[in-house]
C-alpha cells in the first residue's frame, strides 16, 4: 500500500514540476521575443545560414515568430522549404 501512496505522490510532484518548468519556458520565450523587437524593431532583416538543421533552424523559428523577415540559407532545398513552411 505504501508504494502505491508513494507512486501517486511522486506522480503529482512530477506533474507540478513539469507544469512549472513549461510556464517558465513559456515565459522566457515571451521575454526573448519581446527584447528582440525592442533591440532590432519588427520587421527587420536577418540573413541565416545553415537554417534547414541544428541551431540555425531555431533561430529561423524563433526570429520569424519575433516578425522578422528572413533570408534562409541551406546546401539542401528540400530541407529550406520545410523550415520555411514552419516558420
Amino acid at each position: 500500500m505504501k508504494k502505491i501512496i508513494y507512486g501517486v505522490g511522486l506522480y503529482q510532484v512530477g506533474t507540478q514540476v513539469s507544469r512549472f518548468v513549461q510556464s517558465n519556458i513559456n515565459l522566457a520565450a515571451e521575454k526573448k521575443e519581446e527584447r528582440l523587437q525592442e533591440t532590432f524593431g519588427k520587421g527587420e532583416w536577418a540573413v541565416i545560414t545553415g537554417a534547414s538543421e541544428g541551431i540555425g533552424r531555431d533561430y529561423a523559428l524563433q526570429l520569424a515568430k519575433a516578425g522578422f523577415n528572413l533570408i534562409l540559407v541551406s546546401r539542401t532545398t528540400a530541407n529550406l522549404e520545410r523550415v520555411a513552411s514552419e516558420a
